[in-house]
């Protein structure tokens, strides 16, 4: 027994050490990787679990017991004889002892290798994790996605913040820091959790319209937690894994956060609060157009919805602070929406909203737009081939002005001062302008204007814009004309329709073009590569050059399948350049203005809206990034820092988090609680007085 209970001493001493070294400082050693990759036992999760296949050890006081019955030997002895009856009497108390010595150890032998494999568990035993941080980061995303409600009826950001405040606030000693993507360069320090619920944290907590940058916030987290010196952290990520927040594609920067996550996660350890519930339907909206004519507006809308459906949708229209009403039918998941909204011909601007029933998200539900004076959508023609000349001034007809749509016609290249104030295109066919004109043509570009020049039919030493046409070439014959490449993608005004359809520029015949110098964009080519169609910016407007005429020596390009929706196109694009209404997405830096749409309720940088910029009008939406929906998974999001290096805490959105903790103190307490009480069992019992003198009594007896 000595020899054994010294054995049992030895192991008990190791175990007071080893914890006094290793297991004092073993925060935050990297929970996360073997978190996700080990078994359970007995309901916990082991960061060591190769230590458990020690655990047929547990029957090693078994056999050391087995092993010391075999050394001794019965051998009789007379004087026995006299002792057998006292024996019988205390033997069922001495194997009781036997027993419970034996479980002892057995169970001090199961609670060390427990120990060792360090056993985590879930919510309610975290206050027996292994260490506390200096300092906890809240890292919380308050995009527009994160306004989604849960089964329970909250959005993600409550929960995200009710789950937080719970885990951390029994977490006692550590301080807090708030980062959030609205003032990332703003951290907060609070001294309780449950401050972040707190009306005076809303702006720093509340709902949102935007976009988040998740690396950015990571780096700034370490940035902050290098600068002060922080020798232990824990740093929280409160995100719904929006593929735009997280930038999965911004590699560069993930690369240097995982270098910088190497060298200090023996001192920083990331968890990641994970959202694994459905959400319900959502449907998106987006506002990417909205063009002034007359007496209506012309509106171009995106909408997007998680489930495919053929419901259709009635949606809410607020023009100048009047509602209406307007039936959407909306097929699938996808669709451009364009609707005509009649405004009062004589009115100047305005505004309004779209909003969409309510869902699954209302953060993404309103799409605001602004518009002022009717458009000038009107074109000039100067062209001094008639055919040519004829063929441009149907095309660029705006059809939708029945009294004054036909643009002006001239034969001249001579422009005077203004004679473009009241036009969005200028088309341009003959000798590029001479240096009077040239300075009308180039204002009225720099502006926003659109302008097409079309080459001449004789030799021009012209140069604008720093080009100039260069020699006409001829197709071999007429049975082997000029063609457009097909396999290439068409960039505007070439591109597919709204539709889907295609611009048949592959069955058009091209028997002469003129060649162009000069630093431009190709946008189509011939099958030989030389260019048909090029561009070139000047000031915020545009030039194209088209390297052939719409006439029969030429092309048969007149036909007007192709010729009249492209310039239809430029048509709209130069209204809409040089009367652009304003339009800001939310989270432009800079941005200041007083709102229009709900006064004194939303903040500019925090919520789309009408607003009043610097005395005029502008729509103010979401990022449309937003309106995207590709999630990433939790794992995507470990391996951009390179390694599983961030523990996943499971939500569902419906019940209380589960954090898990480590629970090896409680298997430290119970080996320590095993072996004292084994040391007590093994202890020697006290000779009774009566026994002693009854014995002395006999031997005097028999001598």
């Amino acid at each position: 027994m000595n020899a054994t209970q010294t054995a049992w001493n030895i192991v008990g001493s190791f175990l007071i050490a080893h914890t006094r070294t290793s297991w004092s400082a073993s925060f935050p050693t990297e929970p996360a990787k073997a978190f996700e990759t080990t078994s359970k036992i007995f309901g916990m999760t082991f960061l060591q679990p190769l230590i458990l296949f020690g655990l047929p050890l547990v029957l090693l006081p078994v056999l050391i017991h087995l092993l010391n019955r075999l050394r001794y030997r019965t051998q009789q002895w007379a004087a026995m004889r006299f002792l057998l009856s006292a024996q019988k009497q205390s033997i069922r108390r001495s194997r009781l002892r036997q027993w419970l010595v034996l479980l002892m150890r057995m169970l001090a032998v199961l609670a060390i290798i427990l120990f060792l494999a360090r056993p985590m568990t879930g919510g309610w035993s975290s206050a027996f994790s292994s260490g506390q941080p200096e300092f906890i980061v809240l890292i919380l995303d308050r995009s527009a996605s994160m306004e989604t409600r849960l089964p329970n009826g909250q959005t993600r950001r409550e929960r995200a913040l009710q789950s937080f405040v719970e885990t951390v606030a029994v977490r006692e000693g550590a301080e807090l820091v708030l980062f959030e993507n609205i003032r990332p360069d703003e951290p907060q320090l609070l001294k309780q959790a449950s401050e972040l619920l707190e009306p005076e944290m809303e702006r720093f907590v509340g709902s949102t319209e935007t976009t988040a940058d998740v690396p950015d916030m990571i780096g700034k987290a370490f940035d902050w937690l290098e600068d002060n010196e922080i020798g232990s952290a824990e740093i929280w990520i409160a995100s719904d894994l929006e593929e735009n927040d997280w930038d999965p594609d911004g590699s560069n920067r993930w690369e240097a956060l995982s270098a910088r996550y190497q060298e200090k996660k023996d001192r920083f350890g990331l968890r990641l609060l994970n959202y694994d519930a459905k959400q319900g339907n959502n449907a998106r909206l987006l506002s990417e157009r909205v063009v002034r004519r007359k007496d209506h507006l012309d509106c171009t809308l995106k909408l997007d919805r998680d489930e495919n459906s053929d419901a259709p949708l009635v949606i809410e229209l607020i023009v100048n602070g009047e509602r209406r009403e307007i039936p959407c039918d909306f097929e699938g998941t996808s669709f451009r929406w364009q609707p005509k909204v009649e405004v009062d011909p004589a009115s100047g601007e305005g505004w309004g909203k779209f909003k969409l029933p309510t869902d699954g998200n209302d953060a993404d539900n309103e799409a605001y737009f602004v518009f002022g004076s009717p458009s000038r959508t009107k074109a000039f023609v100067i062209a001094q081939n008639k055919v040519t000349r004829q063929a441009l001034s149907t095309a660029s007809t705006n059809f939708s002005d029945n009294e004054n749509g036909r643009p002006k016609i001239s034969s001249s290249t001579d422009l005077e001062q203004g004679s473009l104030d009241t036009t969005s295109l200028l088309l341009w066919q003959g000798p590029l302008p001479n240096p009077a004109s040239a300075q009308t043509v180039k204002a009225f570009a720099e502006k926003g204007g659109v302008v097409i020049f079309l080459p001449p039919q004789t030799n021009d030493e012209g140069v604008f814009a720093n080009c100039s046409w260069t020699e006409v070439s001829n197709a071999p014959s007429p049975e082997q004309p000029f063609k457009i490449k097909e396999n290439e993608s068409r960039e505007w005004p070439l591109s597919d329709t709204e539709e889907g359809f295609r611009l048949p520029l592959g069955e058009i015949s091209f028997l002469k073009r003129r060649g162009l110098k000069g630093d431009t964009r190709r946008l189509a080519s011939f099958e030989d590569g030389t260019p048909f169609l090029s561009r070139a910016s000047l000031g915020k407007g545009n030039l194209y050059f088209l390297h052939t005429l719409p006439e029969e020596e030429w092309s048969d390009l007149a036909d007007g399948f192709t010729l009249v929706p492209m310039i239809q196109r430029l048509l709209k694009a130069g209204a809409s350049q040089l009367d652009p209404p304003v339009f800001h997405t939310l989270g432009t830096p800079g941005l200041v203005g007083e709102c229009v749409d709900a006064p004194n309720q939303k903040d500019i940088n925090t919520h789309a809206g009408i607003y009043r910029i610097n005395g005029q009008l502008a729509a103010v939406n979401r990022p449309p990034a937003e309106n995207a929906s590709n999630t990433l998974q939790a794992e995507q999001c470990k391996d951009l820092l390179g390694e599983e290096s961030i523990l996943t805490v499971e939500d569902t959105g419906s019940g209380s988090l589960e954090v898990p903790a480590e629970v090896w103190r409680w298997f430290l307490f119970l080996t320590l609680a095993a072996l004292m009480v084994e040391a007590l069992l093994v202890l020697p019992g006290r000779k009774k007085p009566e026994a002693a003198s009854g014995l002395a009594k006999h031997q005097e007896g028999t001598a």
